[in-house]
């Protein structure tokens, strides 16, 4: 099927390769409006006082579906062109998810780098919640049972 083609192609680096590097390579050029904004993102969520994870991780999507739009939308020097390339290699039965491909970056370049700051901020909101405490007495608490006991056949 062709989406399970696309798939193995882009497991194997195929499809989307060079879309791919050209957006990783505007993402490294600092005089880019996409490098200026993922950099200004990452920074201002950074220095944010924002100590909702939740809320982050909901920012954090939509910027990222945001820069996937603007690349897709208005395109970076010549973004539409590598699309276009890449386009005219596929075969009848193959598409370009392009979507994917710029999921897979945006994880690389926002999530990435910020992965630390949500996870620290999960930590201490669940720490105030007491959830951690609750799921450390519950594995202790489990840890104490037979297989059985909890269910288990």
């Amino acid at each position: 099927p062709p989406r399970l083609q696309a798939l193995k192609n882009r497991e194997a680096g195929g499809t989307g390769g060079t879309i791919r590097a050209y957006a990783l390579l505007l993402a490294a050029d600092k005089t880019t409006t996409f490098s200026q904004n993922i950099d200004n993102f990452i920074q201002c969520t950074m220095e944010s006082k924002e100590a909702s994870p939740h809320i982050v991780m909901r920012n954090i999507r939509q910027f990222m579906s945001g820069m996937k739009n603007y690349l897709v939308k208005h395109g970076e020097r010549e973004f539409e062109k590598e699309v276009e390339k890449e386009r005219l290699k596929l075969k009848p039965n193959e598409f370009l998810n392009l979507d994917a491909i710029l999921e897979g970056v945006m994880m690389r370049l926002v999530v990435k780098p910020l992965r630390e700051h949500v996870y620290k901020l999960f930590v201490e909101h669940y720490g105030n919640t007491g959830s951690l405490r609750t799921l450390v007495e519950s594995i202790q608490y489990a840890q104490g049972k037979h297989i059985q006991e909890l269910g288990v056949r």
